[in-house]
């Protein structure tokens, strides 16, 4: 009788093993789309730079002698064309190496001359006419990106700019079975992909292919209010826009995305 319990007691174990599924945290079963990317440092001493990203330069825009708000300017870098861009609602401008693009009110202008930009130090002048097949604007810009000072041991976001090369996904849709799907960019084209994710404890494991390559990432990741950040550590680069900072005084160093959630779809 005692062998007979015991049998069946081995035998329940064993069926109920085999019917325990993998589970998928419920809260990242959603479809998310990248809101921001960062390169989170913590340096070794007290260190200031120009920071030509995230955050607006300053100074004046004129045009036609009137002062032109630029107050939500941001600096990025197309990573189509490589083109090195200060952009605001009111009036961008591209930066060529012999002549400045100009778009205001929807219309088209080029200066030619009497301009410097000097990324190393974050200024941008100008002062001339931009001309276009039709008329003409008389430009004064004097603009300066702003110099950050870090802390000794203080972790400091670098907002990154040229974000498609370090993560590329435009939306990734988590699925109940441990499946992903979404889309991403591969240089200058936006194609779909499919994959698989896992999780163990805060660490999410994305796989998935991209035309014959597969790629593999692990991140810490947390969800909170609609958003999913995920972080992980990653190399030093001088590609990439905190190389004004010295590689020998870097601590630690750690890229971060930051997605919101999206409605059903």
């Amino acid at each position: 009788m005692k062998r007979l319990l015991l049998i069946t007691a081995c035998l329940t174990l064993l069926l109920s093993g085999c019917d325990k599924e993998t589970t998928y945290p419920s809260n990242l079963l959603a479809t998310w789309q990248p809101q921001e990317h960062s390169f989170l440092v913590t340096l070794t001493r007290d260190y200031s730079f120009v920071s030509l990203f995230g955050n607006p330069w300053k100074g004046e825009v004129r045009v036609n002698g009137n002062l032109v708000d630029f107050s939500d300017n941001r600096f990025i870098i197309d990573n189509s064309l490589g083109d090195k861009r200060l952009y605001g609602k009111s009036i961008n401008f591209t930066f060529y190496s012999n002549a400045v693009a100009i778009v205001q009110n929807e219309k088209s202008y080029v200066l030619t001359s009497g301009f410097s930009v000097d990324l190393a130090k974050g200024t941008f002048t100008a002062k001339g006419t931009a001309t276009s097949k039709t008329e003409s604007i008389e430009v004064d810009v004097s603009l300066s990106a702003p110099t950050v000072s870090i802390k000794k041991g203080v972790e400091y976001p670098i907002v990154d700019a040229m974000f498609f090369t370090k993560a590329p996904i435009q939306k990734i849709t988590f699925t109940s079975n441990g499946k992903i799907r979404g889309s991403l960019m591969d240089i200058d084209v936006c194609t779909d992909f499919t994959g698989s994710y896992s999780t163990n404890g805060e660490t999410l494991n994305l796989s998935y292919n991209v035309f014959t390559k597969n790629v593999s990432y692990s991140y810490t990741y947390e969800v909170k209010d609609n958003h999913l950040v995920l972080t992980r550590p990653i190399d030093y680069s001088t590609y990439d826009i905190y190389a004004t900072i010295p590689k020998e005084i870097i601590a630690s160093l750690r890229y971060q995305i930051s997605m919101a959630q999206l409605p059903n779809e």
